[in-house]
């Protein structure tokens, strides 16, 4: 299969996003889970805090309050300055490529490239693709399929993929990354 595209930036901030996450372990907890034990925890603090008001800690009270608010204020503050700067850090290391980019999957191996605007495409020999055990994963977002291999990343965007292709990728990704059993 061989497709031939070019990346928007929404699109290739969403791959580079995708590649640079840390694959998640089943056994970790999720955010639900977060949410189930820090709501009533936190609603639990600010009623004692209400509680201690009412029991002529005025002054104790007063100042805990618009503390544990602004700790909160801070908190998400830092988290959004954090994650726009290391989407701008994954920006700069990984820049977007320019112009037409070709993607070849093939059963003999693969190949992910950027096309000049002088460059002829023209059929390559199966002697140029990549061997499949480079390769390492895959993920899949919204708009791109991003495949991850042992020099870096290399992605898809999902709107240049037939349904047909892209249910053809997968059972390909599928086959050629399971593990092969071990012959005694």
């Amino acid at each position: 299969m061989r497709v031939v595209y070019e990346w928007t930036q929404s699109e290739w901030d969403e791959a580079v996003r995708l590649a640079a996450a840390k694959k998640r372990r089943g056994s970790g907890v999720s955010a639900i889970t977060y949410g189930v034990i820090l709501v009533p925890l936190l609603g639990g603090a600010i009623t004692g805090l209400i509680d201690l008001r009412q029991h002529h800690m005025v002054i104790v009270g007063a100042t805990i309050l618009p503390m544990l608010l602004g700790l909160i204020v801070l908190c998400i503050a830092l988290w959004i300055a954090g994650a726009k700067w290391r989407m701008r850090r994954l920006r700069t290391a990984e820049p977007m490529p320019a112009g037409e980019c070709e993607a070849v999957l093939q059963e003999g191996g693969w190949r992910f490239c950027s096309l000049t605007a002088t460059e002829e495409v023209v059929e390559t020999a199966a002697t140029s693709l990549m061997p499949w055990s480079s390769m390492t994963g895959t993920r899949e977002g919204g708009r791109v399929m991003v495949f991850l291999h042992e020099a870096g990343f290399a992605g898809v965007p999902m709107r240049c993929l037939s349904e047909d292709q892209v249910g053809h990728v997968q059972r390909m990704m599928a086959r050629k990354l399971r593990p092969q059993p071990t012959r005694r």
